[in-house]
């Protein structure tokens, strides 16, 4: 009988060990999960700001410089002038700023989705997005864009949140031309690759549908710094998330953030929108059809793979 109880507390502890084990490789996965989700949104931070840095500490010192060739001295009050300056500048140019940055980031987070796929063998990215497929999400994307925007400016989101006005300022300065090429198409390339690349689908085998897809979207959504757009680019990383696990393809919420960002420039650069909806009546009908075209569009078409594989 003492061999016997000598011979249970040994498997005992050998079961227990197993059990350390097996909880030090979760913790272990859940700081790696973690880590792999906010890594890419450091990067993109800390380019921010040292292009922010850059581009103000050069133009104070070209400026300090050519003071100080015009005779003039470089007081504290001259200094602090120019500071203001070059700040008001550097948020004028805001556009070009955030094109430069998306424009550093893409290859370098394009290089780092390869070389995960490759290492896991993920199948994202094998599957080609057919040209149906693509001119539906186009649909999606610029009903979605005039829905949630009407909406927010319905219920007086933008004016309660005077945040949002000063973001918007600074995206929509470069002109019409340059906001269609940073705003509509460069910026959402690189959005996609770090939020819908680098971080759902590093969370898409290894935590359940709908945390991934609320993880990568309320991230973005908090990324954008201001509660307004906070809560559209939630609805629309939600969709961007869920649109990229049915076609495994990256090119699925690009194709969807870019229309939508297209189609917001061209309505705020030409004020179409308020040309055309000059009654309540017709703002509230094109609100109603909007919704109810994205709203239906999605869930026909997510709607097999929602039930499939919310598990």
């Amino acid at each position: 009988m003492a061999g016997a109880r000598g011979g249970s507390q040994g498997t005992g502890r050998m079961w227990k060990g197993k059990e350390n084990i097996m909880e030090e490789k979760q913790n272990k996965n859940i700081f790696f999960t973690a880590w792999q989700c906010i890594y890419p949104v450091g990067i993109h931070f800390l380019l921010s700001m040292l292009l922010g840095f850059a581009y103000i500490f050069v133009g104070v010192f070209v400026l300090c410089f050519q003071e100080g060739m015009k005779g003039g001295t470089a007081s504290a009050l001259v200094v602090q002038e120019i500071v203001t300056k070059v700040t008001d500048s550097y948020l004028a140019n805001g556009c070009y700023v955030i094109l430069l940055q998306s424009l550093i980031c893409i290859p370098l987070f394009w290089f780092l989705i390869k070389g995960r796929r490759k290492k896991e063998a993920n199948p994202f990215g094998q599957k080609k997005l057919q040209g149906k497929d693509c001119a539906v999400l186009v649909v999606v994307a610029v009903c979605m864009c005039i829905s949630l925007n009407m909406i927010i400016s319905a219920t007086g989101l933008d004016k309660l949140f005077p945040g949002y006005q000063d973001v918007a300022n600074t995206i929509y300065s470069g002109g019409i031309m340059i906001e269609l090429i940073a705003v509509g198409v460069v910026v959402p390339i690189c959005e996609e690759l770090m939020f819908r690349g680098l971080i759902f689908e590093h969370l898409n085998y290894r935590v359940s549908l709908p945390l991934a897809v609320a993880i990568s979207a309320v991230g973005f959504g908090l990324y954008h710094g201001n509660f307004v757009q906070f809560v559209y680019a939630t609805i629309l990383g939600s969709i961007m998330a869920l649109f990229c696990r049915k076609y495994e393809s990256l090119l699925a919420p690009v194709t969807l953030h870019i229309s939508a960002n297209v189609t917001s420039v061209l309505v705020t650069e030409t004020e179409l929108l308020s040309k055309v909806l000059n009654t309540a009546i017709i703002q509230i009908v094109l609100i109603i059809l909007t919704t109810l075209a994205w709203m239906g569009i999605s869930w026909l078409l997510l709607k097999k793979n929602f039930r499939k594989k919310m598990g």
